[in-house]
This record gives structure tokens, C-alpha cells and sequence, in this order.
């Protein structure tokens, strides 16, 4: 939620945390619980915060598709990290060509995906992961022990 409010602070400058925990929560629960984080809480940030338009709506639906692809990740068993950054770096690309369609100008795009794909990878990533080792043991889909129920990706290879 604050994260949120402070990236509004520093124009064309992200550092939400939505995007990261929602390719957290994708990687460790799977697609459908990853994604429904991603749009309740993303949505309820920026709408509570009082950020409506279509770009800043967009950034909740990004972090559903970074959930699914987290997911698909942790099914194949990609280390976390790896699959984060790849994560990342792909959200990046697609966002950077959603918000041109969505009539952003080239250099606001430029510099709010970078500063997005920079704070995720630099700032959240040591974050998520530390968190991630934690509830590793704890968590059947992170140890690949269970089957992912929302994305059966092992079913599909």
C-alpha cells in the first residue's frame, strides 16, 4: 500500500512491491492464488490510494501474468531466483508495450519500466528470496512434494 503511494511521489519512478510478492505468491501457491493476490491487492492499492487509470490498472494485471509465469517456473523447478528474474525482465518487455498502446510516451515507459524491473530485481528480489528460504519448508509447492492444482504444468510436459 505504501509503496504504492510513494511511487506517485517520484513521477515516471516505481517502487511497488505488488508485482514482486504477486511472482512470490505464484511460485509458491501456484497461478490462481498468485494472480487473485495480485488483482485484490493490487487493486485495492491503487484504488485506495485514489490512482485510477488505465496504466496504473494495468500494473495488477501484470502482476497476475508474473504470478502464471512464477508458476510455470516453479512446476518445471527453476530455482527461485532465476525464475524471478526472468519473471522480471518479461514483465518488463510486455509492460513497457502495454502502456504504449495504453498512450504512455516513450520516455515515461523507458524510465517507470526501469525503475520497475530495477527496484524488483535489485531492492525486492534479496528481500523475497530471504522470506522465500523461510517458508520453504513449509510449503508443499515450493519443495515440489504436491502438485500445483491451479496450473498443472508437469501434466502438460
Amino acid at each position: 500500500f505504501m509503496t504504492v503511494r510513494y511511487s506517485k511521489l517520484m513521477p515516471h519512478i516505481s517502487i511497488e512491491s505488488n508485482t514482486g510478492m504477486s511472482a512470490f505468491m505464484g511460485y509458491l501457491y501456484g497461478t490462481g492464488i498468485g494472480s487473485i493476490y495480485a488483482l485484490i491487492v493490487g487493486l485495492f492499492c491503487y484504488v485506495a490510494n485514489s490512482f485510477v487509470s488505465a496504466t496504473y490498472l494495468a500494473i495488477p494485471v501484470l502482476g497476475a501474468m508474473c504470478a502464471a509465469i512464477m508458476s510455470i517456473f516453479a512446476g518445471m523447478g527453476v530455482k527461485f531466483t532465476t525464475a524471478f528474474a526472468i519473471t522480471i525482465i518479461i514483465r518488463t518487455v510486455v509492460a513497457y508495450f502495454i502502456y504504449g498502446l495504453l498512450g504512455a510516451d516513450p520516455i515515461e515507459r523507458l524510465t517507470h519500466q526501469s525503475s520497475q524491473a530495477l527496484t524488483n530485481l535489485i531492492l525486492y528480489l534479496p528481500l523475497i528470496d530471504s522470506v522465500y528460504g523461510l517458508v520453504k519448508p513449509f510449503v508443499g509447492l515450493a519443495t515440489n512434494k504436491f502438485p500445483n492444482p491451479f496450473f498443472p504444468v508437469k501434466n502438460l510436459i
